[in-house]
């Protein structure tokens, strides 16, 4: 792997995507729907309880927005950061399955597995421990990732590594170099 023409193009496939403004909409919304989810699993009971309360729906507006609000204040440096690279990454790639999709109609299902296999894991991990304690817990792997030496911090780096490698390969998809000869 050269590193250099990757990032070339990965350049290209950036300037050919983005030729199309609804990408940079697509992108946005998915790294601000990932940035949020984090904060909106951590409440998922608060949320199930506002939602199906006896409040004026007005009040139940108010209060999600409120959660999300909290998304910025209750979080380390550490996590927001992690998870804008993970969810700015998860918006480009899958801007840039999209863009393919369109093209071709047909999904590269290496690709695919590897941008989600990179979102859940850069998720997973949260970027703190009480993140990844939370998101975790969800899946029942919470004493697992007590035993990491950064807590987690480890699997969010692993996360972003693949959303990268994940992304070379999409770009390459995109500007249609990596295609094998038709049988």
């Amino acid at each position: 792997m050269n590193f250099g023409n990757e990032i070339n193009n990965l350049q290209k496939a950036a300037k050919l995507v983005y030729s199309k403004k609804k990408y940079y909409a697509i992108t946005i919304a998915i790294a601000i729907g990932i940035i949020f989810s984090i904060n909106l699993a951590i409440n998922s009971s608060l949320i199930f309880s506002i939602i199906s309360g006896n409040y004026l729906v007005i009040e139940k507006i108010t209060i999600l927005f409120s959660l999300l609000s909290g998304t910025f204040s209750n979080n380390t440096e550490l996590t927001i950061i992690t998870l804008t690279i993970v969810g700015i990454l998860t918006g480009i790639n899958a801007s840039f399955i999209m863009y393919k999709f369109s093209i071709d109609r047909k999904l590269s299902k290496r690709n695919s597995i590897a941008g989600a296999v990179g979102t859940v894991i850069g998720l997973f991990a949260g970027g703190c421990a009480s993140c990844a304690f939370t998101i975790a817990a969800l899946f029942g792997v919470v004493g697992a990732l007590s035993f990491l030496p950064f807590k987690g911090v480890e699997l969010t780096i692993i996360g972003i590594g693949i959303l990268i490698f994940a992304l070379f390969n999409s770009a390459k998809s995109v500007l249609g170099v990596c295609e094998l000869p038709k049988k």
